[in-house]
């Protein structure tokens, strides 16, 4: 398991690393208080960090201040090298989506991307490693913690793309790395997260 989780709310992020100590927190006794997770979400901050000789036992334990979601989805890429992006709600983003109950997280990602893109013939090539964020729920006063798992995937299927309208979904683009930028200037902090560790994934490949 990793020894490093970070956690986005809009711009903002909450990271989780191997350290001595608490940083950024009042709380020195190796535990954490929803109260100071709250203070920060609405102090405009950019950054709390959280160190501790067990970072994976202070993220289970920021686990249980919410509603847990499970969800999956993938970068889709052409023989030509150009990744599947889609614009939703004004943002360019990744196809992903809910688990549905007794789905596994392969399912779930192939799944989502058919529906959302409308594409076939995917195939997973390997998984990437997992995003999460947080966001308040509308029903009651819980927040909720998205677990998206990612995975690498191809396609040989030519045909016409159709983007899932009634998902907010406008448009779909293939983006080769030379256009990327544009994808960076308007994309959720855990999408670019996601594409930074793409990219040094084909470096060390020797990839373009």
């Amino acid at each position: 398991m990793s020894n490093t989780f970070t956690v986005y709310h809009k711009k903002q992020k909450i990271i989780f690393s191997f350290g001595e100590g608490i940083k950024d927190l009042k709380e020195q006794s190796g535990q954490l208080k929803w109260e100071e997770i709250a203070d920060f979400l609405h102090s405009g901050k950019s950054t709390l960090r959280i160190q501790s000789p067990e970072p994976a036992r202070l993220f289970r334990l920021f686990s249980t201040f919410f509603e847990c979601v499970a969800a999956a989805g993938g970068i889709v890429e052409n023989p030509g090298g150009h990744w599947l992006f889609i614009f939703r709600n004004g943002r360019w983003d990744l196809p992903k989506g809910m688990a549905e109950p007794g789905e596994n997280p392969e399912s779930t990602a192939l799944r989502e991307v058919k529906e959302e893109c409308g594409i076939r013939h995917l195939d997973i090539r390997y998984p990437l490693p997992p995003t999460y964020h947080i966001y308040p729920l509308a029903s009651r006063d819980q927040w909720a913690l998205k677990k998206t798992k990612w995975f690498m995937m191809d396609t040989h299927s030519s045909g016409e793309l159709h983007p899932q309208t009634e998902e907010g979904i406008t448009h779909l683009a293939w983006k080769n790395p030379e256009q990327l930028r544009e994808i960076f200037d308007n994309t959720h902090e855990n999408i670019k997260e996601l594409i930074l560790h793409c990219q040094r994934l084909n470096k060390d490949q020797g990839k373009n």
